[in-house]
């Protein structure tokens, strides 16, 4: 009976994803590739952070971008809208026909992050937003992206942080362990970065860490539900977040080639 009941909300869910004009998710669960513009599934603080990350980058960059897994096209769109000539990539093509329909303007290409379809030397910038933990060889994606951009050409590559306070907390007062790099609550996941091992990782592939700095500092549930319920105190996990990026559940790096 449990085993039924568990095939019974799988297939709802999959109704759910199958229905959804926003792709949502294409491996059998939601979350992955929501519309911030429009979330569906993905709560106040994740649309946060998923939209500060791309005004972050417009702010700072121009001329031809590349939106390595641009997903649903929102964030691509908002590099668009600040006069560049943006290109937007994903791997789904489901995703990239919602894009196009939904956020035109920006060329939407389906291709893999592992292979670009692009000469030497082409970008003035990339973005890599929540990319390098969900692909096969990480190393191989930071080698193209070396070479499709352009010298003194600016990246804005962000990943998850497993080793972020809580979990360090955890480790340090109750002995836990820190969770493993590969994500079991997440498939789309297939490795996650310790924030040293991603600096270093990023700078054996001879790119300049410019900046960074870190997306929320997690603090127990129930000063974040007091945190939701209280708007003017609202953004203290996110300013403690920047100023301790080491600890916070995700890391943003702006890096020069």
């Amino acid at each position: 009976m449990r085993n039924l009941n568990l095939g019974h909300r799988l297939n709802k869910k999959r109704e759910m994803i199958d229905e959804n004009p926003i792709p949502l998710g294409d491996k059998g669960i939601p979350g992955e590739r929501d519309d911030m513009f429009n979330p569906q599934v993905t709560d106040k603080f994740e649309r946060y952070k998923h939209l500060q990350r791309y005004k972050y980058a417009s702010k700072r960059c121009k001329g031809r971008i590349l939106d390595i897994g641009c997903g649903t096209g929102y964030g691509t769109k908002t590099l668009d809208d600040k006069g560049n000539e943006v290109y937007g990539i994903d791997n789904s093509q489901k995703a990239i026909n919602y894009a196009k329909k939904t956020y035109p303007g920006p060329e939407y290409i389906c291709c893999s992050a592992e292979k670009l379809s692009f000469e030497n030397n082409y970008f003035d910038a990339i973005v890599a937003f929540e990319v390098i933990e969900h692909v096969q060889s990480p190393e191989q994606v930071l080698d193209e992206i070396y070479r499709v951009l352009k010298n003194d050409g600016d990246l804005f590559i962000s990943t998850p942080n497993p080793r972020h306070l809580k979990n360090v907390f955890k480790h340090i007062l109750l002995g836990k362990p820190y969770p493993p790099k590969i994500n079991m609550d997440n498939i789309y996941h297939l490795k996650e970065f310790y924030y040293d091992e991603f600096i270093n990782m990023l700078e054996k592939k001879k790119f300049r860490i410019i900046s960074q700095y870190g997306q929320e500092l997690p603090l127990p549930s129930k000063i974040m539900v007091l945190f939701a319920k209280f708007p003017f105190i609202y953004n203290i996990p996110i300013l403690l977040g920047f100023t301790i990026p080491k600890y916070a559940q995700t890391i943003v790096i702006h890096a020069k080639k």
